[in-house]
This record gives structure tokens, sequence and C-alpha cells, in this order.
């Protein structure tokens, strides 16, 4: 717990500080405010995260990576010097005014995501693959074709590369696997503090977002102890929606500010393909500076999106060859590590069937909607079903409402319009493949939206979403922590390997071995490198002699 905490601590300085940099920066550039410590987070966020995927393509991310990122922090320190000094003694201020009891639950918070980030890790997906492919981009960076030797490390969440950046194994031995929980008490606490009902004397559809936000997180407590993918994707898409009801709640009229959120939605697409239909929010700001014909700030927002996705993009056509895995149709580079298409294929196939739950059926990928559906909402719980039901009945609610706009040439306000890329996130979900781990907060997020919006219910929503929050915090209370180490995380689990001789050899003259689990896919931290299947080497060629030059298919098609 002691080492995480430390590395917490470099990760909020360094996050904040570049937050606060750039945050200046972007007031002068759009004539807004963005003083808020969240907005200087998800700044921060966004730009080491993209930082880590940039020093990645040339270099592995690990000290000397920190050591470039501690140098933009004293950068950044430079271009807010002259607020310093006021903002650190406005922010001792505040702190002060903050009541004990809130005091005591940050604290609270703070120490029990420590304690889940320090025990073993749990998460099957983790020893599948996350782990790994962390620790490739700690020891080489980039590595062409990789995707050749374990197929799922072409999914290439830019989680993967932030993740590298703060896990120290080089220093401390293994990898720290403290980030989803250091962002999951930055979020909890955001949520549960900020929340303005019992000021406004009425219920916000922002404050129900974060009531939600808290409940996907306490419901996915496990994900917080590994190098998961899935939370900071899932905590990005809420932020994004919490703050553009903040926005509209309080009548904010600088649409730069929504432009920037926009761009944070962009951002949360490189975690996770899944998120794609988020960027629908771009629209409202790009059709608004349009009509201002504000050309400067669309160039610059344009640049900004570019610069988000460009090393993700870059990233994604070095492990595998294409610009998006596994969308093979878009195939624009002929390089000779390119995974085989009827890989891409099975793989997007098998994502698809493990979302519906029909992996097991006979031909699953003939298998139609209406047959597949009555078997993935059995294998929800009684509570997942219920909420699917509500979602249901949201959806049609807010088909009414757009139909009824459109006959009697109402004008659509913006309200409509987040409440339409809500229902595009969670449609797009449930069409492509709705795996309840990262997509219950899509169903949370257009109930809320909506209904929240339309009905207009809202004390109804909070007693429902508060009395689901009460019953996950009761079951949090059992949760099994006890291996938490003190100063150090706790080890990996263990799991049995074989070894594979390659013929190939380290710098050291030792002899680089790939292991392969004796039992399912998971794969031991101690083992590396690791393949889930022997199968897979059998195709698997090396671009030259050593693990950095690559790997290709000796497949042909």
């Amino acid at each position: 717990m002691i080492l995480n905490c430390i590395n917490w601590c470099w990760a909020f300085i360094s996050i904040y500080m570049i937050g606060w940099g750039l945050g200046s920066l972007f007031e002068k550039i759009f004539s807004c405010r963005l003083n808020r410590v969240e907005a200087r987070i998800a700044i921060g966020t966004a730009f080491t995260t993209v930082f880590a995927e940039t020093f990645s393509l040339f270099y592995r991310v690990g000290v000397k990576a920190n050591i470039v990122l501690g140098a933009i922090v004293v950068i950044s320190l430079v271009v807010v010097k002259k607020s310093f000094r006021n903002e650190i003694e406005r922010s001792f201020a505040a702190i002060g005014q903050i009541k004990t009891w809130k005091k005591a639950l940050i604290v609270v918070i703070g120490l029990f995501f420590l304690a889940i980030g320090s025990s073993t890790p749990y998460l099957g997906d983790t020893y599948m693959y996350h782990i790994q492919a962390v620790e490739w981009i700690e020891k080489y960076g980039t590595v062409k074709g990789l995707g050749n030797l374990h197929f799922r490390f072409a999914y290439n969440s830019a989680y993967e590369s932030l993740g590298a950046l703060y896990s120290w194994s080089s220093v401390v031995g293994q990898s720290l696997h403290a980030l989803n929980g250091f962002f999951a008490f930055l979020m909890v606490c955001y949520c549960a503090l900020t929340i303005r009902s019992v000021k406004t004397k009425r219920v916000l559809v922002s404050d129900l977002l974060k009531i939600v936000t808290i409940i996907y997180i306490i419901g996915r407590l496990m994900s917080y102890g590994s190098a998961d993918t899935d939370p900071l994707v899932m905590h990005c898409i809420a932020f994004v929606f919490i703050k553009w009801f903040e926005f509209i709640e309080r009548k904010e009229d600088s649409i730069a500010l929504f432009g920037l959120i926009a761009i944070f939605g962009v951002y949360s697409v490189t975690l996770k393909l899944s998120a794609g239909l988020i960027v629908l929010l771009v629209l409202y700001p790009l059709v608004e500076l349009i009509k201002k014909k504000n050309w400067r700030q669309i160039i610059i927002f344009v640049a900004m999106g570019l610069i988000v996705v460009a090393p993700f993009l870059a990233r994604n056509v070095i492990i595998s060859g294409y610009l998006i895995y596994p969308v093979t149709s878009i195939d624009l580079f002929n390089v000779d590590w390119k995974m085989p298409k009827s890989v891409a294929k099975l793989d997007s196939d098998g994502i698809i069937m493990w979302g519906r739950g029909v992996q097991y059926m006979e031909d699953p990928m003939s298998i139609g909607f209406l047959k597949w559906l009555p078997v993935w909402y059995s294998n929800l719980s009684v509570r997942s079903q219920i909420l699917f039901v509500v979602d249901i009945i949201a959806l049609i609610v807010f088909v009414l409402h757009f139909l009824k706009k459109i006959v009697k040439k109402e004008k659509l306000v913006q309200e409509d319009f987040v409440m339409f890329v809500a229902v595009c996130s969670f449609v797009f979900w449930m069409q492509s493949a709705p795996l309840i781990r990262y997509g219950e907060l899509y169903m949370w997020i257009i109930c809320m939206v909506v209904l929240g919006t339309l009905v207009r219910e809202n004390n109804i929503l909070a007693l429902c979403a508060g009395a689901v929050l009460i019953t996950e915090v009761y079951s949090a209370i059992d949760l099994n922590v006890e291996n938490a180490g003190l100063f150090r995380p706790a080890d990996y689990k263990s799991f049995s390997v074989e070894g594979h001789e390659t013929g190939l050899k380290y710098e050291d003259g030792s002899d680089i071995i790939i292991y392969v689990p004796t039992q399912g896919a998971q794969s031991d931290y101690n083992y590396f490198p690791s393949t889930p299947e022997s199968a897979q080497l059998e195709e698997l060629q090396f671009r030259g002699n050593s693990l950095e030059d690559g790997f290709k298919s000796s497949r042909t098609e």
C-alpha cells in the first residue's frame, strides 16, 4: 500500500500539474475558465495517456519516460508560476473549509481503493493479456506484429500505455496495478462530493448520473485491483455525460467548453472502441462554431482530436497492421507483420458471441437478434434485467418524444441531442458486443438521461438509484482484501506454464523462451513472454533476431 500511495501521489502531481498548465493555455486560446480540479485532472489524464502512447512508439515506457514527464511538469509549473502561489493558498483555504466528515470520507475512500489496488488481482482477462500487454510496453515499447503472438494484444487500449507509465516494474520488481484504483478514488470523490441537489432542492440529471457512476464502480470493485482496460473508459464516458448536463443545468454559453468535453469523449474511444458513438457529441460544438464562422477554433479542435487519436492509430498499425483492429475492411497498409484477416474475423466474431452469450450454441453468428436477445437477457442478474426493461421504456419514451417534436415542428434543444447520443451509444453497445461488464453503465445512462429529462420524476429515480447504491455498498463490506500488501502490492496469482524454445537469445546470452499455459488461457506474470495457446506458435515467425524486431504470421491468404 505504501508503494501504491507514493505512486498515486506522483500520478496526481504529474496529471494535475500538466492539466493545470494546458488548462491555462486553453483558457487563453478559448477565453473560458478551466480552473476546476476535475477539469485539470481530465486534461492531464488525456495528455499523459497521449504522451505515454507517443513515447512507446520510439522507446520503452519506464523510468526514462517518467523523467521526461517530470520535465513537462516543470514546464507546466513555469507556465502557471504567476498564479501558482495564490492558487495554492486558495486550495489550502478551500480544504480548510471542507467539513470534517467529508475529509474523513475522502480518507476512507482512498484507503479502501489503495487496499484493493494492493491486493492480488483476480480478474481473468488481466492474466490473459492485460499485464502481459503492459509489460511489453514497459520492456520494448510498440512492437511490430505483436498481435501475431497474442491476438488480444492488438486490442491496443490506450490505457495500457498509461498503465506502463505508472507501473515502475523496473524499480520495484513487479508492475504496480493501482492506477485503476487511483481513478476510481478520484471519480467516487468527485461524484459523491459534488452532488448539488440538496442545495438546489431539486434532483438534477447530473446528480443522477453521479449516483449511478458510483453504483457502477462499487459493482466492479475487483477490476480496480488489476490492469483491466474497462474501468477508465467507463469513468470517462460517465464524466462526459455528467459535465455536459452540468453545463446545461448552469446554462453554460461557452461553446469551447462543450468542444473540450467532446474531445475528451474522443479520447475515451482510444481506451476502448465500444465507446465509439460518444464521438457524436462533437457535432454540437462543430455546428455552433460553423454558425458563428469561428474557423480558428474549429481548426484548433480538429488538431486536438488528431493529436489524441494519432498515436493510438499508429500503435494499431504497428501492432496489427490495421488502422483499427479488428476492422479489416479498412485495409490501408501492406506490411509484412499484418495479422491474417481470418484471425481478425474470428476474433471479432468471438467478441460478439461472448457479448451475446451464444458462444456455445450451434452456428452462433447466424443467430438473429430476436433469438439471441432472450439468451442474453436470461444470463443477466435480476437487477440488470429490471434495468434493461426500464431502458426499453426509456427508449420508447425518447422515440415518442422525438416523433412528437418532428410532427409539431418543435425546435430541438440541447437535451434532445444528448439524449440522442445516449440512445445511440446504448443501441451500438447492444448490437455489437453487449457484455454487461463494460456496458452496464450504458444501461444506467440511458435510463437517467432520458427519464430524468423527459419524465421528470427525478425524486423517484433518485430513490431507486439510492436504494441500489445502498445494496452495493452493503455487499462491498464483505469484499476480501486481506492479502493487501502493506509496503508493496501482493503477488500476482500463479499459473502452470510450459516453455517453448525460439532459437533466439537475449542480449545477456540467455535463451528466449515463449511460455504457454498448461491449462486455460491465463498466463503467469513471472513468465514473459506468453501466448495463450501453443497452436499460435505454429504459424508464428520472427522478423529478426530479437523480440523487439517483432513477429509475423506464416499464414497466407
